[in-house]
């Protein structure tokens, strides 16, 4: 019975926080009919209701759609804009060199490049928690650039305080990525309780009893769940430290 409000509702901040390989498998089988026969048989619901929730059903899939569709232009949109200004800071760099720095500096962004990307795949082979890519050192990145570029004293001390720019310009938007996060939070559990209540409406108060029970049950499991998985993280982080 708990389980039957997370079959309705799909697309909801439960299923949101679950990887894509487990929205595969708890997904499977489990078309918009499905879950409507498993409430409708579970809550007795009348033909009349059946398509009221079909209705529901299909605003909801819609509504998700379009949501899909702008996180996807949003994401293209970040990406451009990252890779902008990377080529901005770049540019920056290369006007405080001279010509042959300026290939020696192609170079290593090069070689740094392959590095990352070697590391990163590395990262996804390994196990969790192991073989991830650490965050770029820019005191070390410099210091690298200087020997590889031979950097005058000027040179470093300018290209640092590009870093220092580029760091703080990096902060500020984790600032708001965290903002963002939280507003779409909110904005999922509004959307969740619309949809909570257009459901209700359909129902009878008896119905209705039920349906907030089998909310409440599965908002409790939901909380286990996260808390064993939080557990299990914490355990593997201090397994992979020893």
């Amino acid at each position: 019975m708990k389980t039957l409000l997370a079959l309705l509702l799909a697309g909801s901040v439960t299923f949101a926080q679950q990887s894509n390989n487990e929205k595969k498998k708890n997904n499977k089988n489990k078309s918009p009919e499905k879950r409507l026969a498993k409430l409708t048989k579970t809550l007795g619901l009348s033909d009349a209701q059946v398509s009221k929730i079909k209705t529901i059903q299909a605003y909801q899939k819609a509504e998700r759609d379009l949501a899909e569709f702008d996180r996807s232009a949003r994401m293209e949109k970040m990406k451009s804009e990252r890779k902008s200004k990377m080529t901005n800071t770049h540019e920056k760099i290369k006007s405080l060199l001279n010509e042959d720095q300026q290939v020696k500096f192609t170079e290593f962004m090069k070689e740094r490049r392959q590095e990352m990307n070697k590391k990163q795949g590395n990262g996804k082979k390994g196990s969790k928690g192991k073989g991830k890519a650490k965050k770029p050192n820019a005191k070390a990145c410099l210091k690298k650039m200087t020997k590889a570029l031979d950097l005058t004293k000027e040179q470093a001390t300018n290209i640092a305080a590009i870093q220092k720019l580029q760091e703080a310009e990096r902060e500020l938007n984790q600032i708001e990525q965290k903002s963002r996060k939280t507003q779409k939070q909110a904005m999922r559990d509004q959307k969740m309780e619309k949809m909570k209540e257009r459901i209700k409406s359909v129902l009878t108060p008896e119905q209705q009893e039920k349906f907030d029970a089998m909310h409440n049950e599965r908002k409790n499991s939901n909380k286990n769940d996260k808390r064993k998985k939080n557990n299990n993280k914490k355990r593997s982080s201090r397994k992979s430290n020893d």
